[in-house]
């Protein structure tokens, strides 16, 4: 399972290097109806090519990256950039002050970094401003509510 999946990604990415070779100019992904959110195939591997080059040099294959941003052109292109770099992206909600239940999300999200062994965690700005803003009482429930040691505190954090 995982050999195809291998191969099926890196074909994804033969192909993106191949339109950006060929038809750079041409719209490679566009978000909903709006025509200012979209990326050109060129655009869209050279964003790739940058992210996984920073991640290369900061970690080793096959580690795990924690892609909590929201359906947007960052996270396609940082997506592709971990499986660009050989890294394994791991898709998590990401966090807002909004979500009914802070605590737990933010738990799930420990939790997530902690059963895989994630060494970085890819956020928006909005979840890292809720990650460095949380109180202290909200993290003692957090705390309680994770039965580990490991925080999300202990991954790296890069901000898209």
């Amino acid at each position: 399972m995982t050999y195809c999946y291998h191969n099926s990604m890196r074909y994804l990415l033969e192909q993106l290097n191949h339109l950006a070779h060929k038809q750079p100019e041409t719209i490679g992904f566009q978000m909903g109806l709006d025509a200012e959110k979209y990326i050109t195939y060129a655009q869209c591997y050279h964003q790739v090519q940058s992210i996984a080059g920073t991640l290369s040099k900061q970690y080793r294959a096959r580690s795990c990256i924690i892609l909590a941003l929201e359906n947007s052109l960052d996270f396609i292109t940082t997506f592709l950039g971990c499986i660009y770099a050989d890294m394994i992206p791991i898709p998590a909600q990401p966090l807002n002050m909004h979500i009914r239940h802070l605590a737990t999300a933010i738990a799930k999200l420990e939790w997530i970094a902690q059963d895989s062994a994630a060494v970085l965690l890819c956020g928006d700005q909005t979840t890292l401003n809720v990650l460095s803003n949380l109180s202290e009482d909200l993290q003692q429930e957090v705390l309680a509510l994770n039965n580990e040691q490991t925080s999300i505190n202990s991954l790296s954090i890069l901000n898209i």
